[in-house]
């Protein structure tokens, strides 16, 4: 019997950051590799520039549109 604990984690693209919310965990890539990660902050409110909290006691990030990133979302925790 498959053990749910190990389950892949499925992740949702999140092409309009004007949809992230505070407290939500994503996954940032660039060309296909993964560059960050960390739960959102906060965003402005077009979307075009939102505050990472990075994982690994890394800081506070400020990630803009332009940054040519693919932002990822963990499902179920989008307020």
């Amino acid at each position: 019997m498959p053990n749910p604990a190990k389950a892949p984690v499925m992740l949702e693209p999140v092409p309009h950051w004007n949809k992230l919310c505070k407290e939500d965990e994503v996954l940032l890539f660039r060309a296909g590799e993964k560059i960050g990660a960390g739960r959102v902050d906060m965003r402005a409110m077009d979307g075009s520039v939102f505050w990472l909290i990075q994982s690994g006691g890394m800081g506070r990030h400020m990630v803009h549109a332009n940054d040519g990133l693919t932002v990822y979302r963990r499902p179920g925790r989008s307020g």
